[in-house]
């Protein structure tokens, strides 16, 4: 909620009266008639009358003498001791600490003026200066005790200049760390700078900055989801933002709020920072979001109850000030779905591989010799072998095809040289490593390259020499041998299913391996290589597999290695054409859960965010349920865990296409009080605090809102652009539901006790 500004003010109003002469009597009855109506409009709002004041009277007739002697409506006057509306009353009585001053000046008119239109005189100046916002902000502002009024009738124009001088006894709260606020202006002692034009439509991002304040341990921090954001609102050097540290005992009941006399700030002001600093210190491992250092708690203030404000700095000036309230938020879950799962009509092996293990070389660029020497499990009972062995794609593909040919022969010769048996089948694969690569590729965000010939793809590489190139191309040249081990398992042992899948793998007899998985599945037991590094190929190669491997993997996603899960769920979006209806479920399915689980982090890593294919790569998965009449609970996921994708990648267009598209179900479905109770909280997720009071206010005006509706629509009444009447009612509404959860969110955010209703009733009702 933003705090008002109590200042003194630059505009002006024309008022249509004026005549040839202003007697004493006149002025006294225009006095007379402004003091009743500003009073009258003070006590509406809750604030406490002022008080005429002859100190202030001279001041204000001072300066009125000033205007029309100059023929000029200002706040300054030429010499210095006169200046300002401060430097003026002070010429009278240093009693005021708080300043303001209203003006303007009348139209001409003729005489003689009656006592009726006299009334109507200052009836048109009240209602000029309350049709002016600024204007209307000193009239209503409780941090003036005081007022008075000069006149003065101008001869040769026929107007009448008026003043409206108030004053204030404030409060000045001790430990400033800065003698001027730090060089910052208030809005009206810098007329070249207009805080309304370079705030335009911003001002929502500037409440939203103000609750998104940390303390951790001494420093505050700032985390917004959307630096870019922040940017177009903290746009030129001298734009910046400055935190305020208010303590709770600044709102102690039995008395008036202890906010400070400055027109900058209410507690303590911290040191601004500035855009360059901003930006500059941007702790955050995405690309996108800003994790920034904005001040230092003072050792004076540790272990106090405090809350801290924002201000907002626009060239230099106080554009805005926002203080934070708790907004109770939460995202929708993924629906669960039951993945499919098929079984098969063919008999179980009970001799067949009973094992494997897989052997590694790593391969220094252009030599033929690894350079670890691995050790083997077992040199015995070995059924057979796989070599794969690969040459990174830099240099020349004629080049390259030697060494991975002479790796291959490298690794035969080593692991002939371990095991017993030499007359084993072997089977080898020598091949530059362009899967790897691709992969690689799409990870460091390099998609554009992936459609283009290989050397073009070869000759990007070989000009970057980066420190993670180096990585990539050292991973490509890890080779392989996999050994596989026979023996025979009885159908009442363990390892039973898991022979027989192995089996199935290494004979391509997908119907085993698929009756396998089924009971697998039903057992509810897990995969023992899923955990590694690298499954078999045939997972990625066989359509065949798809339904039940993605079952498997569904069911204990949480567990298995979700590098390789992610590289499955990659591989088959690309060739989804060749997919049952059934494999295409499970694996959109996959894709949400995998996309929501390496996002459920606030500020994820930009390479973990190039691990997940992009949406828009998913189609011919999502073509079977974008036109049905009603949404499938996978749609909905992929919705669901997509919507941070796009926070995360600030596609903004995307992001809102598929919030609608979550509002919209959410709303279709929203039959009891507490569905839309859960709508609520995703619209606060997502800051659309204004969808959320509107919700719910329909709700709490037909009288079906319940308990937890009524406190978060109490939450978001603070920052929705509300009447004070209905913020009146709802806060009664949430007392009456739950008179301690109300006082403790009162507590909680004590700055709610700006507000006067909140205040009163506050202690009055928890202060016991």
């Amino acid at each position: 909620m933003r705090n008002k500004w109590f200042i003194g003010l630059l505009f002006f109003s024309i008022v249509q009266f004026s005549f040839a002469q202003l007697k004493v009597s006149d002025k006294r009855e225009i006095r007379k008639q402004l003091f009743k109506k500003i009073n009258t409009l003070r006590k509406s709002k809750g604030v406490p009358a002022l008080i005429l004041h002859p100190d202030l009277e001279k001041a204000a007739q001072l300066h009125a003498d000033y205007m029309q002697k100059n023929s000029d409506l200002t706040h300054e006057q030429r010499v210095d001791s006169l200046r300002t509306p401060k430097k003026r009353i002070a010429q009278f009585s240093e009693k005021f600490n708080v300043f303001g001053e209203n003006i303007l000046y009348t139209k001409p008119t003729k005489t003689p003026i009656k006592k009726g239109l006299l009334k109507r005189i200052a009836h048109e100046m009240f209602i000029a200066w309350k049709n002016s916002p600024r204007h209307y902000a000193n009239m209503i502002s409780d941090n003036y005790t005081h007022g008075d009024f000069g006149f003065t009738y101008d001869k040769r124009t026929k107007r009448i200049y008026a003043a409206h001088v108030f004053g204030g006894i404030g409060v000045t709260i001790e430990g400033q760390l800065s003698e001027n606020a730090f060089n910052i202006q208030a809005p009206e002692d810098n007329e070249a700078v207009d805080c309304f034009d370079l705030m335009g439509r911003k001002q929502n991002i500037a409440i939203n900055l103000g609750n998104a304040v940390s303390i951790e341990g001494k420093d505050i921090l700032l985390y917004y989801h959307d630096k870019c954001i922040v940017a177009d609102l903290i746009e030129n050097e001298d734009d910046g933002i400055a935190i305020d540290i208010l303590l709770k005992s600044q709102f102690a009941c039995g008395k008036k709020n202890q906010l400070d006399v400055s027109k900058i700030y209410d507690g303590v002001l911290l040191k601004p920072v500035y855009k360059k600093e901003l930006f500059g210190n941007n702790q955050s491992k995405s690309a996108y979001r800003l994790i920034t250092k904005i001040g230092e708690l003072p050792d004076e203030f540790i272990g106090k109850e405090l809350q801290i404000s924002m201000l907002l700095i626009k060239s230099g000036v106080k554009c805005d000030y926002n203080y934070p309230i708790s907004i109770s938020r939460s995202d929708y879950e993924l629906v669960a779905y039951p993945p499919n799962i098929q079984t098969e009509t063919i008999d179980f092996v009970t001799e067949g591989i009973v094992g494997m293990e897989d052997v590694y070389f790593n391969f220094d660029r252009d030599e033929i010799n690894a350079t670890n020497a691995p050790e083997l499990l077992a040199s015995t009972g070995i059924h057979s072998m796989d070599i794969k062995s690969y040459s990174s794609v830099e240099g020349n593909e004629t080049a390259n095809k030697a060494l991975h040919k002479a790796r291959a022969a490298y690794i035969k010769k080593y692991m002939l040289f371990k095991i017993e048996n030499k007359d084993i089948p072997i089977t080898s694969d020598a091949k530059e490593n362009w899967e790897l690569c691709k992969i690689q590729l799409e990870m460091f965000g390099l998609e554009s390259l992936l459609d283009k010939e290989k050397q073009v793809i070869r000759s990007y590489i070989n000009k970057n020499s980066t420190s993670e190139w180096k990585e990539a191309l050292a991973k490509q040249r890890v080779s392989k041998a996999r050994i596989f081990y026979t023996g025979k398992v009885a159908n009442s042992d363990e390892l039973f299913l898991e022979m027989n899948l192995l089996t199935g793998l290494k004979s391509k007899n997908y119907k085993l391996v698929n009756k396998t998985l089924y009971e697998l599945y039903k057992a509810d037991k897990q995969v023992s290589f899923f955990y590694e590094s690298e499954w078999f190929s045939e997972f990625l190669e066989a359509p065949e597999l798809v339904t039940n491997t993605s079952a498997m993997l569904l069911k204990d996603v949480k567990f298995y290695n979700t590098e390789m899960i992610v590289v499955y769920v990659r591989n088959w979006l690309k060739k989804a054409s060749k997919l049952s209806k059934e494999a295409t479920e499970n694996l959109l399915n996959l894709y949400a859960i995998t996309t929501d689980k390496l996002l459920s982090y606030w500020d994820v890593e930009a390479e973990k965010i190039a691990r997940i294919m992009h949406p828009d790569k998913t189609v011919l998965l999502l073509e079977n349920y974008d036109s049905s009449q009603e949404t499938h609970p996978l749609l909905l996921n992929f919705h669901i865990a997509t919507i941070n994708y796009y926070s995360h990648v600030r596609d903004t267009k995307k992001l809102i296409y598929a919030f609608q598209f979550i509002t919209k179900y959410y709303k279709g479905k929203a039959l009891t009080i507490e569905d839309e109770v859960k709508l609520a909280l995703f619209f606060n997720h997502w800051s659309s605090f204004q969808e959320s009071y509107d919700l719910l206010v329909q709700s709490f005006h037909k009288k079906t809102i319940n308990k937890e509706g009524v406190f978060i629509l109490a939450e978001v009444a603070m920052l929705a652009e509300t009447d004070q009447k209905i913020i009146k009612s709802i806060m009664q509404k949430a007392y009456e539901q739950d008179p301690k959860r109300w006082c403790a969110m009162i507590e909680n955010d004590f700055q709610l006790l700006r507000n006067k209703n909140i205040k009163n009733n506050y202690c009055k009702k928890c202060s016991k």
